[in-house]
């Protein structure tokens, strides 16, 4: 049970890392599309 505790943590973490890099991705282009426009 500990490693499966372990591991749901560290997926946790991985998935926390993604979903800031891609939000800020999102603000990145969203920000590049507001000026083109």
């Amino acid at each position: 049970m500990g490693k499966v505790t372990l591991t749901k943590t560290s997926t946790g973490k991985l998935l926390a890392e993604k979903a800031l890099v891609f939000s800020s991705y999102i603000k990145r282009w969203a920000s590049k599309t507001g000026r083109s426009n």
